[in-house]
């Protein structure tokens, strides 16, 4: 828990921007390393799905998920996936902040990955 949590402050004190790009399942630890993160771009798909599962089980987030959430969200958004372990997809997420970008996946396309990716950010 300890080693996570210098690890995570770490990355959120690093000078240069860290992104988390989250495409799929993005819960517990998952969701506290994006946290740690500058910038989060989530996929919108069925998939996406942000969340704090582990206290369902009765643990808490150990590597300063309780901490970095409420500033981001509000309390009374944060209490809800910190106490029940409430699961957010990608449009929700950016409604309340917790993510700063929702894109639309790019499919398999007739080009190549760079391509398409530097066509669709210009």
């Amino acid at each position: 828990s300890k080693g996570g949590q210098e690890f995570m402050q770490q990355m959120e004190d690093y000078k240069k921007p860290v992104v988390a790009a989250i495409a799929g399942s993005c819960m517990g630890g998952g969701l506290e390393i994006a946290l740690a993160c500058h910038y989060r771009v989530a996929l919108d798909t069925k998939k996406t799905s942000l969340a704090l599962p582990e206290v369902m089980l009765g643990l808490l987030p150990g590597s300063g998920g309780t901490q970095r959430l409420p500033p981001l969200i509000g309390l009374p958004n944060a209490l809800p996936m910190m106490l029940t372990g409430a699961g957010k997809n990608a449009k929700q997420a950016k409604k309340l902040g917790l993510v700063d970008l929702v894109i639309k996946s790019l499919g398999p396309g007739v080009k190549d990955p760079k391509t398409l990716s530097h066509d669709y950010l210009e």
